[in-house]
């Protein structure tokens, strides 16, 4: 497995973990050293099931910060972004591709 895949899963489940717990300041608290990383290691392939999880974490991180006050992801409420996030941690971790509709609805880059 990828450093960068193993950074993101740790980070979607801790960002999980913290969401649940009320510590929103905290969500996305690696995002930073992650885009950092993939700054410095482009060379890294990306697959798509972790291009759908980063652009998710991207996303997840944007509406914690703005306190959910403006829901962009229809069909996904502000309690089943840490749901989520272990989901597609789980699926990284074992290898299996996102499946669920509505990330990929949402997180799915579509090539022109």
């Amino acid at each position: 497995m990828q450093k960068l895949e193993l950074l993101l899963i740790e980070a979607l489940r801790r960002d999980a973990l913290r969401q649940e717990e009320g510590r929103l300041v905290e969500v996305g608290k690696e995002f930073d050293a992650v885009e950092e990383y993939r700054s410095n290691n482009r060379d890294e392939p990306v697959s798509i099931d972790l291009a759908i999880a980063l652009t998710f974490w991207d996303a997840w991180v944007d509406q914690v910060h703005h306190g959910f006050q403006q829901n962009f992801y229809q069909g996904i409420g502000e309690s089943d972004w840490a749901a989520l996030a272990r989901e597609i941690a789980g699926q990284l971790e074992g290898r299996e591709p996102i499946s669920n509709v509505l990330i990929l609805k949402h997180f799915r880059r579509h090539s022109a």
